[in-house]
């Protein structure tokens, strides 16, 4: 009879740092929160923004290429 082997469990590791940030860092940070905020605004802008072609493609009773 074969043994069975189990396999190994996945180890997880989770660290929790303090920052203590420098003034200049802390402005930094607000700048690059900034930036990423409008680019999520964008984003977001281009993935609700209708598309005719797609519209007709999924309204469409051929079978696509």
């Amino acid at each position: 009879m074969a043994m069975r082997t189990k396999k190994p469990t996945k180890i997880i590791r989770t660290d929790k740092w303090t920052l203590n940030p420098t003034t200049k860092q802390r402005v930094l940070f607000g700048e690059t929160i900034q930036v990423y905020c409008r680019l999520c605004r964008y984003l977001i802008g281009i993935v609700f923004t209708p598309c005719p072609e797609l519209g007709r493609l999924c309204n469409s009773q051929e079978p696509h290429p």
